[in-house]
């Protein structure tokens, strides 16, 4: 299995990407902090190599079923890997932040240095991919 290094390096590269050619569309703070943003993500890459805990890595609500005891299952689970304890927690953190929820109390106890490396990564590959072209399986899965 592989680790969530090995798995997501490729993706919290995508700083480095939007570095390289920094499109028109990109928020101007961004833009004037890619070397801030492209080291955070290099951080979180590294912060990711340590750990044997089985990680799902695509965490968000339609990831998860509330059974009738209230117990929850995990379902969809493509991008499992090894990693951090921690890691699941931080990206469901970043979906119930997307939901309107307090990420901030998700991510209570643990270490914010990373966990904000983490997101800075997950946030650089969210930059790169949605300007690329649809994936043709999958035709509204970019759109705004």
């Amino acid at each position: 299995m592989p680790t969530a290094a090995e798995s997501l390096a490729a993706d919290f590269a995508g700083w480095d990407r939007l570095a390289a050619t920094p499109p028109p569309d990109l928020d101007p703070w961004a833009v004037t902090h890619l070397d801030l943003l492209t080291a955070a993500a290099q951080r979180g890459t590294a912060a990711l190599a340590h750990g044997d805990t089985l990680a799902h890595t695509d965490i968000r609500a339609d990831n998860m079923l509330i059974r009738t005891d209230g117990r929850i299952v995990i379902v969809d689970w493509p991008w499992g890997c090894t990693g951090p304890a921690w890691l699941d927690t931080v990206f469901l953190a970043v979906n119930v932040i997307v939901h309107g929820g307090d990420g901030d109390r998700v991510l209570a106890g643990l270490d914010r240095d990373a966990a904000h490396a983490v997101i800075a990564g997950f946030t650089g590959y969210f930059q790169h991919t949605c300007r690329q072209p649809p994936v043709s399986a999958l035709p509204t899965v970019r759109a705004l």
